[in-house]
């Protein structure tokens, strides 16, 4: 290929800038990306605008799609440090912690959950309690434990001192209603052996980030249904991640697959 430099730019024999030809070359590249098949030399360009407005419009669909995937966390940080204790399997403790908080109007699909726990020595058993993280209905009424909406598997910890942990959710039998009161819970009931040792949570003060009146429950009922303490703070901390329900993507992946079909 013989270059030339004219007006500072670089051209071939036939005038053509290598610009140009890079542009022309990445663009038949995103051709043969959503219609398998490149243009051929010499179609008219007039096609070319067509199939620029359309890797256009699937970059938008794309860039709606990882916004529309990002979490809305619900996030009520232990800013009073250590202060609920004892829950897990123990018999001489609780079994059932709550919380409140309030489902927002966006995402609705229950995908995480964590809370903050201190693995200190209560009891002396020979580990920590198994339990679980959850979602209950229930509304103003108070939690639940028909409602269970969202579940992770149980899991323990032997650390100390108070840390955040973040769990999936494996279980998922409902969507969020959004404006709808809902109950974050620590399971201990069915889970692990009533000599193993408690936790401590985190304290959350009331209506510091969130102006939902929420209040902490908790159960000493070894099934956790029945709930001794009611309506009072502060609240416990913990955390709600929420993606957008499967409807919303699946309608997204249709514009998607809908846009590549079209030649």
């Amino acid at each position: 290929m013989n270059l030339s430099m004219t007006f500072g730019r670089w051209e071939d024999a036939d005038g053509e800038s290598l610009r140009l030809q890079w542009r022309r070359g990445v663009f038949r590249w995103l051709c043969w990306c959503i219609s398998s098949q490149a243009p051929a030399n010499g179609r008219a360009l007039r096609k070319e605008e067509s199939t620029v407005r359309k890797v256009l419009c699937l970059v938008c669909v794309v860039a709606f799609a990882a916004g529309a995937s990002a979490n809305t966390i619900i996030d009520k940080p232990p800013d009073i440090g250590n202060w609920w204790h004892p829950v897990g399997n123990n018999a001489g403790g609780s079994w059932v912690y709550a919380d409140s908080f309030i489902a927002p109007e966006a995402d609705t699909t229950v995908d995480q959950l964590g809370t903050w726990l201190d693995a200190f020595v209560y009891y002396g058993g020979p580990q920590h309690s198994e339990v679980a993280f959850q979602v209950w209905g229930g509304g103003d009424a108070g939690p639940d434990y028909t409602q269970v909406i969202a579940s992770t598997d149980p899991f323990s910890t032997e650390t100390p001192g108070l840390n955040l942990y973040v769990l999936d959710v494996t279980e998922l039998n409902d969507e969020l209603t959004p404006g709808e009161r809902y109950w974050f819970i620590i399971d201990g009931a069915g889970y692990g052996d009533p000599s193993y040792d408690d936790y401590q949570t985190g304290g959350h003060t009331q209506n510091s980030v969130y102006q939902d009146n929420g209040t902490f429950w908790y159960s000493n009922d070894p099934a956790g249904q029945n709930f001794d303490g009611q309506n009072l703070t502060p609240e416990m901390a913990f955390q709600v991640y929420l993606i957008p329900e499967p409807a919303s993507m699946s309608l997204l992946g249709l514009g998607v697959l809908c846009l590549l079909r079209r030649r």
